[in-house]
């Protein structure tokens, strides 16, 4: 039941993170650090014996793409 517990939880806090982590990208935050925030909580998720949406997975993949072709375009 513990687990079930936590699978919860963690759910709840991702889901409320997400919404700021993208926030926090669309007003200007350094990519690197919304990637990691992002594969962070993805990790907590999964720690958590929570199934994953796989959203979470193509977000952080947008992400990483958008910060490439940035770091690139300079």
């Amino acid at each position: 039941m513990k687990r079930s517990e936590d699978a919860v939880t963690a759910r709840k806090a991702v889901d409320i993170t997400i919404g700021d982590l993208l926030a926090c990208h669309d007003a200007g935050e350094d990519p690197r650090r919304t990637i990691a925030r992002l594969n962070k909580r993805i990790v907590d998720y999964q720690r958590a014996g929570a199934d994953l949406p796989s959203s979470f997975l193509h977000l952080s993949r947008r992400l990483t793409a958008e910060w490439i072709a940035q770091s690139q375009a300079r």
